[in-house]
């Protein structure tokens, strides 16, 4: 059993939503509002929409669901959403370890980006959780010294490819689109 329902054919990412302000990232801070957001598509009252879900990591706060496009009000989570994130977190051992190495990964975030060692490090453990197979392919952006982006591609055991790439904002794991493959070249 592994959390890979929650990213097949989609993406989430793990993040405060305060990007671009030049603050550093305070990862503990109940306050920031650390979460998994997810966007996919469901029927929302007979209609396929997208869907984004918010489910806090660091906080008691409610998880928040809401429907982008017309009538964007959502008063509760789609039944198959809903079963799809149960179903992935449904063991307790499996919830907690990835939740676990979350905030591990949270705790000495500034310091995650210092070489590609440590960046291969932490993505290689969130992408235990997802039972995804490393391969060769990466990509790595530096601005001087300095990593600021590090995506590495991986294959689970049908051959579909995922990636998991780590920035200063945030850890985003999704299974991989020729879209995304455009936006950023994979070596």
């Amino acid at each position: 059993m592994s959390l890979k329902p929650l990213i097949q054919g989609q993406t989430i990412i793990i993040d405060d939503h305060r990007r671009g302000n030049g603050e550093v990232k305070k990862w503990d801070d109940r306050t920031a509002d650390i979460h998994i957001d997810k966007s996919t598509h469901y029927k929302v009252n007979g209609k396929r929409r997208n869907v984004r879900i918010r489910i806090p990591i660091n906080s008691d706060q409610p998880i928040k669901v809401e429907a982008k496009g017309k009538g964007k009000g959502i008063e509760e989570i789609p039944r198959e959403l809903l079963r799809e994130i149960k179903s992935a977190f449904s063991n307790r051992v499996i919830r907690d370890e990835f939740i676990a190495d979350v905030l591990k990964t949270l705790k000495t975030f500034d310091s995650n980006l210092d070489s590609t060692k440590k960046a291969k490090q932490v993505i290689q453990r969130l992408a235990a959780h997802f039972d995804l197979k490393w391969t060769e392919e990466s990509n790595s952006t530096k601005d001087g010294d300095q990593l600021m982006r590090y995506i590495q591609i991986y294959k689970n055991d049908t051959g579909n490819r995922f990636f998991i790439s780590l920035d200063p904002e945030r850890i985003k794991i999704g299974e991989l689109d020729e879209l995304y493959r455009l936006r950023v070249p994979i070596k």
